[in-house]
């Protein structure tokens, strides 16, 4: 698979659990991210937001940034799907279950 299918694979998948997931999971792994990122931000300083800025607004990705892009969406789903699947459903008191 190519990046750029893997990124839009991956586009697809984190979709699909954002439609699928509670508010309470969302909120929970936007928590759980945050603190990946201070944590980040302690050990190896401030991110440059100009860097990252600059490769949001490039016209054409180079491979580098299409793997950044992949790699974070791939963190938010394995984050999102570990939330998900740990937290018991509000319908049935059962861990809810979003893969098969």
């Amino acid at each position: 698979m190519t990046d750029i299918q893997q990124l839009r694979s991956n586009e697809t998948e984190l979709r699909h659990l954002l439609e699928m997931s509670e508010k309470g999971s969302l909120e929970q792994s936007l928590r759980l991210l945050g603190l990946y990122v201070a944590a980040y931000k302690q050990i190896h300083g401030e991110l440059n937001h100009q860097l990252l800025a600059a490769r949001l607004n490039q016209q054409e990705m180079d491979n580098e940034t299409l793997q950044l892009f992949s790699n974070g969406l791939q963190e938010a789903i394995s984050m999102l799907t570990m939330i998900e699947t740990s937290r018991p459903s509000t319908q049935t008191g059962k861990p809810a279950q979003l893969l098969n």
